[in-house]
This record gives structure tokens, C-alpha cells and sequence, in this order.
């Protein structure tokens, strides 16, 4: 067990976008990412992959690929024990945040920066259980609940 302080988990693309000024600011030796499998991620250092890409479709979740990511998650939280997880989205993220709530991880959920005017689906689901939940756009506050707080774009 390393016994890590902060995991950061994101899907890529965007939301490993957003999530990189962070981890460049705040990652060490004790920091780990989580993430997907693909061209934009093999190249980073100190990373899990999801055994996945997507959890979800225009019909809804995949039950076999869900419990796999809770089984993949509930072994880097075992064996990691982050203190922090910090994430962007998106819904691949659910099962470990959850997870890491209920091993005592504080939970801070940031909204990917392209949601201007409409909560994500994953900041919608996660927000009962964050323990700091921030907004790149103000617009977004009238959305959330009392707990969501505007602290401007990530990347500027």
C-alpha cells in the first residue's frame, strides 16, 4: 500500500484538459492519475488506465462494463488509500468517487469547463457526495445547491 495523497481521475479529452493545470500544480510522487486508455494518455506518467473508455451510451449504462470499473476502482483505492481525489468527470469517475467517499477520501469535483449553462450528468450525480464542488462558470450556480462554489476557468 503507497498510501497516496491525492488521486486525480478524469475520462480524457476535455476533462483531462481542465484537470492537467491541477496536476501539474499539485501532482508529486505522491499523486496519481486515473484515467482512459488512449492515444493522448499513453504518454503520462504514473497512471491507471480504466479497463473501459465508456460506461454509458444514449440508452443508458452497461451493467458489465459499471461492476467491472467498481471492481478496477475499488483495487486502486485499496491499494492507494488517497486522502484527495480531485476530478473533472466524466461518468467513469462515479464508482471510484463513491467508492473513495465511503474509505474516507475528501471529494473535490470540479465541472468541466464546457458547461456554461447546464449541470453534467456527472456533477449532478456526484455533487451529494462531494466535499468541495467548484464551478469554471457562475452561470452554473443558480444549478447546483448551496455547497457549489465559482472559482473561475481552470486553464487561464
Amino acid at each position: 500500500m503507497k498510501n497516496r495523497r491525492i488521486c486525480f481521475i478524469c475520462s480524457r479529452g476535455g476533462h483531462l484538459t481542465d484537470l492537467e493545470p491541477l496536476i501539474e500544480e499539485l501532482g508529486s510522487e505522491d499523486s496519481f492519475l486515473v484515467t482512459e486508455k488512449a492515444v493522448d494518455t499513453e504518454n503520462l506518467a504514473d497512471y491507471y488506465i480504466t479497463p473501459f473508455h465508456r460506461m454509458d451510451n444514449i440508452r443508458g449504462i452497461y451493467p458489465t462494463k459499471l461492476l467491472k470499473n467498481i471492481i478496477q476502482s475499488t483495487k486502486i483505492i485499496l491499494k492507494e488509500r488517497p486522502k484527495y481525489v480531485i476530478s473533472t468527470g466524466a461518468i467513469m469517475c462515479v464508482p471510484l468517487i463513491y467508492l473513495s467517499k465511503i474509505f474516507g477520501s475528501k471529494i473535490i469535483y470540479i465541472e468541466c469547463s464546457n458547461r456554461v449553462t447546464q449541470p453534467s450528468y456527472t456533477g449532478r450525480v456526484v455533487y451529494p457526495v462531494s466535499d468541495y464542488f467548484f464551478l469554471q462558470w457562475k452561470s452554473l450556480l443558480k444549478r447546483y445547491g448551496k455547497k457549489a462554489r465559482y472559482r473561475g476557468n481552470l486553464i487561464s
